[in-house]
């Protein structure tokens, strides 16, 4: 059966990690998980097509096994970049970045406008550590400034700053925001004053660092109200690894780049370590979840810290029975404030674990075998955050990760 319906592989979709809104070459479509059972039930040929959308769908619903074979049997029927995007995303699920990165490089000179494509190949450099090669390319598939106009000129690395009006656009998640921060304290230095456009949720957090002077809300990403004249240049932040030609030896730790302002107090007895958690990730869009805990997998993190520990919720929109303290987290001002009332974080990859770092507090991330190119590859730790330890899943899923945090959680 032909699926060109579901244009998967007609519009060079795969199961790749990309909100909708971070698609400025063109539109990309993903199978839901409607559509991939409906995939699954059909009768399907060994046109590469159908073998792609097939591989798709069985990754979507979980059956990875079967996914890579029939990935791998369509790169073999059709050596082309649609084929070739589908078997790394399933390969990165595995864990088996090297691989995946080596076929993303081989597609991407015949499909440069693919955004899946070029963010995976992006990411997977800077994953692997070839930074010089990464950046451009992720400023390039991440960053999205044609809204500007043209009417007010982008900082390009080498301008000088000094005294500048520097407008730093918002991208990617809150993760982002918070891992690029650290950038903003270098800019001004050289005399930047900065104004920082993002979500109003994150705005109070971020005006109150010392290097940043103003905030402006945007709105679905856009700033509903730019007066050109008060901005002497712009930035993506996203964009500013390029523009300083970041290297891994630039990332050096020089200690916590967000305060979380005034202490706030905790009603939890200092007798016995006060954890959060936070098991959810900001999955919503994609069809296969795959950082977000189930909630076994939580109840086993629980279960493994009592009696040991007293638990605070750090996953917003959540009640959880198990916890003994609901911390305030209507915005990110108030959860850098119950952060930093904790004694330690465990988290999954989700903005509460790049808060948390940069927070300095301690924090245990627990990693799915598809983890983000900011935790490398291999280490326990990662010199991006010094208070940090990386629980690492062996191959696909996140039980072994889990795993391992438990067995942490009773060592405490």
């Amino acid at each position: 059966m032909r699926t060109d319906q579901t244009l998967w592989a007609q519009n060079r979709a795969a199961p790749f990690n990309l909100p909708p809104h971070a698609a400025p070459h063109g539109t990309q479509t993903v199978m839901t998980r409607a559509e991939a059972r409906r995939v699954i039930a059909a009768v399907f040929s060994d046109d590469p097509l159908d073998l792609t959308n097939y591989a798709a769908a069985h990754y979507i619903c979980g059956s990875l096994d079967t996914a890579l074979h029939y990935a791998e049997k369509a790169v073999r029927t059709a050596r082309n970049s649609s084929t070739l995007l589908n078997l790394a995303v399933i390969l990165e699920a595995y864990g088996r970045f090297e691989a995946a990165l080596a076929l993303g490089l081989e597609a991407l000179p015949t499909d440069r406008e693919n955004i899946l494509l070029g963010g995976l190949v992006a990411d997977g450099l800077l994953r692997l550590g070839r930074w010089d090669e990464g950046w451009p390319l992720y400023t390039y598939y991440h960053t999205a400034t044609d809204w500007l106009g043209g009417v007010l000129p982008e900082w390009d690395g080498r301008a000088s700053l000094c005294g500048k009006r520097l407008l730093v656009l918002e991208g990617g998640g809150f993760g982002d925001t918070f891992y690029f921060l650290r950038h903003l304290v270098r800019l001004a230095s050289w005399g930047a004053i900065i104004t920082y456009a993002g979500p109003p949720s994150v705005i109070p957090l971020i005006v109150g660092q010392p290097y940043v002077a103003a905030g402006l809300p945007t709105v679905d990403g856009r700033l509903t109200e730019l007066r050109v004249r008060d901005f002497d240049y712009f930035v993506p932040i996203l964009a500013l690894g390029e523009r300083l030609s970041l290297t891994p030896a630039d990332v050096l730790w020089r200690g916590p780049y967000i305060s979380s302002g005034l202490p706030r107090p905790c009603p939890l007895a200092a007798t016995r370590p006060r954890v959060g958690l936070c098991w959810r990730a900001g999955e919503d869009c994609y069809p296969r979840p795959h950082r977000t805990l189930t909630n076994r997998q939580r109840d086993r993190l629980t279960i493994a810290g009592h009696p040991r520990v007293q638990w605070a919720n750090l996953t917003l929109g959540t009640d959880w029975a198990d916890a003994d303290w609901q911390p305030d987290l209507s915005d990110w001002t108030a959860t850098a404030a119950a952060i930093s009332a904790l004694d330690l974080v465990v988290t999954v990859d989700t903005s509460v674990a790049h808060l948390a770092g940069a927070l300095g507090k301690p924090t245990w991330v627990v990693l799915p075998g598809a983890s983000a190119w900011q935790y490398g590859v291999g280490a326990d730790t990662t010199p991006l955050y010094p208070s940090m330890r990386l629980y690492r899943n062996s191959g696909p899923g996140i039980d072994s990760a889990v795993d391992a945090c438990c067995a942490a959680l009773e060592a405490l």
